[in-house]
């Protein structure tokens, strides 16, 4: 199963207590205080990983408490801070508070590293509190308690493009030979059961990173926002790509305003991003000409249009050219 949202439960260390202790030896008559101070408790960072591509290995775990600090010793001696914890998350994973929503650390590079939760920090030893009027002071101070909070890691796969469309348009098929992969999904509706990422090179000089989305649904198609939680995996990358099946009874104009609509009640406005309606199996229409026809119609909707087929040769070098031109790539001269 691919996890791209877990909620979890931060929690920093507790602060080691300070230590209230006097100084006691042989030759050394009325030695004075000489308690530690304690620990600081560990924090709970996170940190990006470019070997992740989800949040499976999370898991089902709830928690993540980081150690506590120890208290002080005598002779002035320092509790031992508490160790920290490091959740690693993939490049692309935003971190909200669980309660307000607010959005409190963005992992989007390959070095990212931040604090979630904080440490308490350590309490100090009696050292601290001694006076010309208080030479013995019996007060110390207890160490603090770490931060504790609620969270929900979203993981937004950071990619230049993704392909969208209904079951058995051609998405798949499309993207993997675009890629040059050998892989060849299986020919029954949702075969592609998460997002998936594949980076390629367009050309020498561009490398493009492309989502492929699983199938939007047939059925349900009025479900309103959240219903089709994948979807989030479009806000990210600038390039939409919608495939519509020229060999399909609906034709690829009545398929795009259905896409469109789809995604606008799920949250997803297209309208931001550059899009590009793919004509799949334009090989397999009944009209050739009604492909043309599908061309003009879409442009007059602001969606440049692309009659592709994973057998023509040409139109996938076409759809190549276009994909450089919309990265705005210049080979380095």
């Amino acid at each position: 199963m691919f996890r791209d949202e877990v909620t979890i439960v931060a929690a920093g260390g507790r602060g080691g207590d300070g230590r209230a202790r006097f100084r006691k030896e042989k030759y050394t008559p009325r030695g004075g205080p000489d308690g530690g101070d304690g620990g600081d408790g560990g924090d709970v960072l996170i940190a990006a990983d470019a070997n992740l591509t989800s949040l499976n290995h999370i898991g089902n775990r709830k928690k993540y408490r980081a150690g506590d600090g120890q208290p002080g010793g005598g002779a002035k001696r320092r509790g031992a801070n508490g160790g920290s914890v490091v959740i690693r998350v993939p490049p692309g994973t935003i971190i909200r508070d669980t309660q307000t929503a607010r959005i409190s650390d963005e992992a989007l590079s390959e070095t990212h590293t931040g604090i979630l939760a904080r440490g308490g920090r350590g309490g100090r030893g009696n050292t601290h509190f001694a006076s010309p009027t208080n030479r013995a002071p019996r007060t110390f101070e207890p160490g603090t308690d770490g931060e504790s909070v609620a969270l929900t890691l979203t993981y937004h796969i950071p990619a230049d493009a993704a392909l969208a469309g209904f079951p058995n348009s051609g998405k798949s098929s499309l993207a993997a030979a675009l890629a040059g992969t050998s892989h060849s999904p299986p020919p029954h509706p949702f075969s592609t059961t998460a997002p998936f990422l594949l980076t390629f090179m367009l050309n020498p000089f561009a490398r493009i990173r492309l989502i492929d989305l699983p199938s939007i649904p047939l059925t349900d198609r009025a479900a309103g926002t959240g219903a089709l939680p994948f979807l989030k995996h479009l806000l990210r990358p600038g390039i939409v790509l919608l495939t519509l099946d020229c060999a399909s009874d609906a034709g690829p104009v009545e398929q795009f305003d259905e896409l469109y609509r789809i995604l606008s009640v799920n949250g997803f406005s297209p309208g931001g991003k550059k899009t590009v309606a793919l004509l799949t199996r334009s090989d397999l229409a009944a009209d050739p000409g009604g492909v043309e026809k599908a061309r003009a119609a879409l442009a007059a909707r602001g969606a440049a249009a692309l009659a592709t087929s994973v057998h023509d040769t040409d139109s996938l070098g076409a759809l190549r050219e276009t994909l450089v031109k919309l990265l705005e790539i210049q080979p380095d001269m």
